[in-house]
C-alpha cells in the first residue's frame, strides 16, 4: 500500500480520486474560464497544455508525503504507528520540488505556465502556512526550527515506496524514466528549495499575473478536500468544515452521502 496519504488511504488511492475530479472539474467549462483569464492577462497557451498543467499538477500535489520522514509513521498498511494523526507538515514544498523537476522537462510549456502550476501546488496548504515572514522558507540566513530544516534537508523517497509511486504517476502517460529520475534524487535545502523559491520569488515580482496561479489551484483544492473527506473517515472534522464540504459536493453535483 505505502506509500501513505494518510491514515488507511495509499497515496495512489489519493492521486486517483483528485485527478478524477480534477479531470470532471474541467469538463464544466472551467478549462475554458482558465484559458480566457489568462489569455486576458497576457499569458498564451494552448488548451491542452493547460489541461495537461492542472492534470500534472493534480498528480504532483502530495508526492512529498512520500518522503522517508512521513512514511516512517506508518506501517505496510498505511495504519499509523502514532497515537495520534499523521504529520504532513511542509509537504507541499518537497512537491512543488519535485513537480519542479519533472516541469524542467516539458519544453512545450511556457516558463508562465509551469510557474504558475508550480504555484498552485506550493500553495495548496496556504490557508496553514506563512512561507514569508513567519517560516522564512526562501531566506537561508532566516531561522528554522530544528523540525523544519529536518523536513526540508536531506528529504529521499527511498525502497519500494519510490518504485510504487512512479508507477503510479507513470500509469497518467508521463515517461517512467523521467518520473523515477526526478522522484530519486535527495531534495537539498540550499540547492532545491531555496532555489526554487527565488526563481519564483523573481517571477511574482515581474510578473503582475502571478497571482493568477488560483486558477490552476481551484480545482486541485476542490478535488483534494473531496477526496479526503471520502476516503478518511477516521479524521477529525467539524461541523463548520463539514458543512463546508457538502458544499463542494453540490458544486460538483455530488450528493451528500457521508456526513
Amino acid at each position: 500500500m505505502k506509500p501513505c496519504a494518510f491514515t488507511k488511504q495509499p497515496l495512489r488511492s489519493h492521486i486517483k480520486g483528485v485527478v478524477e475530479r480534477v479531470e470532471r472539474f474541467l469538463e464544466t467549462g472551467y478549462l475554458e474560464t482558465m484559458f480566457r483569464k489568462l489569455k486576458y492577462a497576457g499569458i498564451h497557451t494552448e488548451r491542452d497544455s493547460l489541461r495537461e498543467a492542472v492534470r500534472a499538477a493534480a498528480v504532483f500535489h502530495d508526492v512529498g508525503k512520500a518522503v522517508q520522514i512521513y512514511q516512517q509513521q506508518f506501517n505496510e498498511k498505511c495504519e499509523c504507528l502514532k497515537a495520534d494523526s499523521p504529520s504532513f507538515y511542509l509537504h507541499e514544498v518537497l512537491s512543488a520540488v519535485y513537480f519542479d523537476r519533472f516541469l524542467s522537462n516539458h519544453e512545450n510549456w511556457s516558463t508562465e505556465l509551469k510557474n504558475l502550476a508550480i504555484l498552485s501546488v506550493l500553495n495548496h496548504m496556504h490557508s496553514l502556512r506563512d512561507f514569508g515572514s513567519k517560516l522564512n522558507l526562501f531566506d537561508p540566513q532566516g531561522y528554522k526550527s530544528p523540525k523544519e530544516f529536518k523536513i526540508l534537508n536531506n528529504a529521499r523517497i527511498i525502497g519500494h515506496e519510490l518504485d510504487n509511486l512512479v508507477g503510479t504517476i507513470s500509469e497518467y502517460g508521463f515517461d517512467i524514466e523521467v518520473v523515477r529520475r526526478c522522484l530519486s534524487k535527495e531534495i537539498l535545502y540550499r540547492n532545491d528549495i531555496y532555489g526554487l523559491g527565488q526563481r519564483l520569488k523573481d517571477f511574482e515580482s515581474k510578473k503582475d499575473v502571478a497571482k493568477l496561479y488560483v486558477l490552476l489551484l481551484l480545482p486541485i483544492i476542490v478535488s483534494d478536500v473531496l477526496d479526503a473527506a471520502e476516503n478518511r473517515p477516521g479524521e477529525m472534522t467539524s461541523a463548520s468544515r463539514r458543512a463546508f464540504i457538502n458544499e463542494l459536493r453540490l458544486c460538483m453535483g455530488e450528493s451528500y452521502g457521508y456526513f
